[in-house]
């Protein structure tokens, strides 16, 4: 996106200080349930990231700690 269409794009959002419209409940439920969903998604994967790199560490340390020539 070039800088005057990043400026156009800022242009058009509304002022900050102004309340947000009301959802309609309905499409209020379906979008938390998608935010829910998103975000259980985000952690399932960070924790998966989390331990891949305390493998990856394990497994650093490990053949760190060998002798040469194996």
């Amino acid at each position: 996106m070039s800088f005057k269409n990043n400026l156009n794009v800022q242009a058009n959002q509304p002022p900050s200080n102004k309340t947000p419209a009301k959802l309609h409940p309905q499409f209020q439920m379906m979008l938390d349930a998608a935010l829910s969903r998103q975000a259980a998604v985000y952690k399932n994967t960070m924790k998966q990231m989390a331990e891949e790199f305390t493998k990856f560490k394990m497994n650093t340390n490990a053949s760190q700690n060998q002798p040469d020539g194996h």
